[in-house]
């Protein structure tokens, strides 16, 4: 069976490391393959498989911080639109702060689901699991 490919978009260590932990805790864990980049920048270059990405896999899930230097969820959003129209990709963001009307327009761009950045272990471990839940869908 083919393995679920999931690029993790996260500038931050500590929430990097928390989404590593738990998806090495949760059943079926050996279904799917994580792929980290920090910023909206090298997640195109991964999804366009430019170097020094050219042997990326192809993406079937993004989990995408909102909020991040060089090129923010958003930004990098916009930026693959071209690429992304020929490659069905399910888009999870979350974030601090983000204003509803932002929200909406981050929809427009095509992403399945919004979440406000969870702050406790317990909180993300939800919210993961809500997002693997849709996935299964």
């Amino acid at each position: 069976m083919k393995k679920l490919q999931i690029l993790l978009v996260e500038d931050n260590p500590e929430d990097a490391k928390i989404f590593y932990e738990h998806m090495e805790i949760v059943p079926q864990n050996e279904m799917w393959e994580v792929h980290h980049v920090c910023n909206g920048w090298e997640a195109s270059q991964f999804l366009t498989r430019t170097p020094p990405y050219e042997n990326a896999p192809p993406i079937d899930l993004i989990f995408l911080d909102f909020n991040m230097p060089r090129m923010n969820g958003e930004e990098m959003l916009v930026h693959i639109k071209p690429w992304w129209k020929g490659h069905p990709v399910i888009v999870f963001l979350t974030g601090y702060g983000i204003n509803p009307t932002k929200i909406r327009e981050i929809y427009e761009l095509g992403v399945s689901s919004f979440v406000q950045k969870p702050s406790t272990f317990e909180e993300f471990q939800k919210v993961v699991n809500y997002w693997m839940d849709c996935v299964k869908l």
